[in-house]
């Protein structure tokens, strides 16, 4: 295992260990983290119902996984950043296509897998 793998491991998914994680990995991140926080406890109670906050983990725990990698983190809001700028549907789907260099990557955040288009540079 590289270093920074291991100075970066997948925390708990619990919400204290996701965000101790993403204020390291994404400093700009905890404030969006505690307010769908707070919007998934209070959907929590109203629903009488564990599903919004096992939602709400599942998210940012993912969220934590991707950005664990840095190059894959620029790459998927690079992508994101593209998505948003398209004018229509299939301009969208265009600047999303994978490039040669990339390849399908699994991340494991729970017994459930994610997976995920990620580039490599280099490879």
């Amino acid at each position: 295992m590289r270093d920074a793998e291991a100075q970066h491991r997948q925390p708990a998914s619990t919400p204290e260990g996701l965000r101790s994680a993403l204020a390291l990995l994404a400093p700009e991140t905890p404030a969006t983290f505690d307010a769908e926080r707070a919007i998934a406890l209070q959907q929590a109670r109203e629903q009488v119902s564990a599903a919004p906050m096992r939602r709400f983990v599942g998210q940012w725990a993912v969220c934590v996984a991707v950005e664990r990698h840095p190059e894959r983190a620029a790459r998927l809001h690079e992508l994101e950043a593209r998505a948003t700028r398209a004018a229509d549907l299939s301009e969208a789907r265009a600047a999303s296509r994978p490039s040669p260099t990339c390849e399908l990557v699994t991340l494991k955040t729970t017994p459930r897998t994610a997976r995920a288009t990620t580039c490599q540079s280099g490879r």
